[in-house]
């Protein structure tokens, strides 16, 4: 009872040095060292959020750190014609999550549709790629680098009022991805949306963790309401097909992060 005690007394006493540490959030700790991996990608604010998509900027080290929380240092200057990204450190936060990986930042880029020089540059080394920005696309073009490298070249921005048809059965229940899909194109006007195979695309290419995982399927619907009643087909079908047998699971996940899944039902 006492050891515990004093644990919880350490762990208040860190936290409170922590609190009022004058260590600015921004602050360097260590240097860059090795490269830096980025992804350019239109997405929602945050992991497994709801909302309108945004162009986001995510960076992380390629060494693997001790605590999984630590940041890259940046400052960014945004132009109608450059993005400038100059790469400061690496910061230490006072409370260490302990796994391993690597420093992370993610920057919002609210650019619009045309062309850009963007700029790596960490005192050292300069890194100049060529990006262009479509009502489509997200592609970025290495022109001269030493130091980091994008993790797609080609990023699909997602399309208004479309979603992704993601399906995982066992491999006996397999006819439950056709036969729930030929209920939503029975019952709504979509509008089916293709991706080539190249590059990152803003769904996933199929459902995970099952005995059979079909490819996904997307479709483009005409208004908001026809999403609900794609839920509410769903919510009827696992009622009366889906509850008979284990292992399946139907997700409708949306343009802005929306999500009806079948085993919520």
């Amino acid at each position: 009872m006492r050891s515990r005690s004093a644990i919880i007394i350490l762990v208040l006493l860190s936290i409170i040095a922590c609190s009022h540490s004058s260590d600015p959030l921004n602050q360097v700790s260590l240097p860059i060292e090795g490269g830096i991996n980025f992804t350019l990608s239109e997405r929602q604010p945050q992991y497994n959020s709801v909302g309108i998509p945004r162009i986001f900027l995510s960076m992380s080290t390629e060494l693997i750190y001790g605590c999984c929380n630590y940041t890259i240092v940046y400052d960014a200057t945004i132009g109608s014609e450059e993005i400038g990204i100059f790469l400061k450190g690496i910061h230490i936060p006072c409370i260490c999550a302990t796994a391993l990986g690597p420093a992370q930042s993610f920057q919002t880029l609210d650019i619009a549709e045309g062309q850009y020089t963007l700029l790596f540059s960490d005192g050292n080394r300069t890194d100049v790629y060529d990006l262009v920005v479509t009502k489509s696309a997200i592609a970025v073009q290495p022109r001269e680098t030493s130091f980091t490298a994008p993790a797609y070249e080609l990023s699909w921005r997602p399309v208004t009022n479309s979603f992704a048809y993601l399906c995982g059965t066992t491999t006996a229940t397999s006819w439950i991805c056709d036969d729930f899909l030929d209920t939503l194109l029975t019952n709504l006007d979509l509008i089916e949306l293709t991706f080539p195979d190249s590059g990152e695309i803003p769904f996933p290419r199929s459902s995970s963790g099952h005995y059979y995982d079909a490819p996904g399927k997307y479709f483009i619907y005409s208004v908001e309401d026809d999403f609900v009643k794609a839920g509410i087909l769903l919510e009827s079908y696992a009622e009366n097909v889906i509850s008979q047998y284990g292992g399946i699971g139907v997700n409708l996940l949306n343009w802005k992060g929306e999500n009806h899944r079948s085993w919520l039902f």
